[in-house]
């Protein structure tokens, strides 16, 4: 894959040659991991997850209505272990198969979206699903790749992300478990490395709420975030590149470990 960036589909991407940083969310925790994923990546991504099946019928509900879709709704009340349920599945199987209950949460999140004003100024002017490609600076010759949720005509990349909960305080949890600071580091530099006459200096959080009544923040990422999300990257870099060159994929420490309790166990 050359550098710059493309209008890709979610597949093509996925399969596309490079380093992403949900790639780097299995070398943070282990070698090993990482390697696994390298070998059997074209199994593990072909098979369909339920947090990313939601996750694709949203973006297509608000970025491309017009396209085709790549998932059907299971009629409701449908039991699929009926003979009318078997005949179905057979003859939709080359589509992605949601229950009718989880398409009307697709269709709830998608709505708190487009129906929120400060959101819509965000997504209003800008491109979506961009994927962007561009080897490193730091002389390690590692491609990188993302696929960016939206890149605004201002100086933001945002991103949407369904949760449990979007209030702030909430949500900031959400932050640190999945390394949401990371990958909006990650984006950022990857897009100022690939766009030096279209910096991008903020990202937006756009995080909604699974479950009704589908509340919504829109939160920007604190720059000491970003910058932490910065170190924790290019140290994964660093490791990747170091076990690449020794093609040494290591696990867990081989070592006795002390364990206690958490820290909270104590306070109770």
């Amino acid at each position: 894959m050359k550098e710059g960036e493309s209008k890709l589909s979610a597949e093509e991407y996925f399969a596309a040659e490079g380093i992403s940083n949900s790639m780097l969310g299995h070398l943070a925790r282990s070698p090993a991991h990482f390697k696994y994923y390298l070998d059997n990546r074209a199994t593990l991504e072909a098979e369909e997850k339920p947090y990313r099946t939601f996750g694709r019928v949203v973006h297509q509900m608000i970025f491309e209505p017009m396209a085709t879709a790549f998932f059907t709704v299971r009629p409701e009340g449908m039991d699929g272990r009926t003979k009318e349920g078997k005949q179905w599945a057979a003859d939709f199987k080359d589509f992605v198969q949601i229950s009718a209950p989880d398409y009307r949460l697709m269709m709830g999140v998608a709505d708190s979206i487009l129906n929120h004003p400060l959101a819509q100024d965000i997504l209003r002017f800008g491109a979506a699903e961009i994927a962007d490609f561009k080897e490193s600076i730091d002389g390690r010759g590692i491609l990188r790749k993302g696929r960016l949720d939206f890149v605004t005509e201002g100086n933001a990349i945002a991103d949407i992300k369904t949760c449990l909960d979007a209030r702030p305080r909430e949500f900031a949890k959400s932050i640190y478990s999945f390394a949401y600071h990371r990958q909006a580091a990650y984006y950022l530099d990857l897009w100022n490395d690939t766009h030096p006459d279209d910096q991008k200096t903020n990202f937006v959080l756009i995080a909604v709420e699974k479950t009704p009544p589908h509340n919504l923040s829109v939160m920007t990422l604190a720059k000491a975030a970003i910058e932490k999300g910065r170190t924790e990257y290019r140290n994964l870099l660093a490791i990747y590149t170091q076990c690449k060159k020794l093609d040494s994929w290591p696990g867990y420490e081989d070592t006795v470990t002390e364990i206690d309790l958490p820290t909270w166990a104590y306070k109770i």
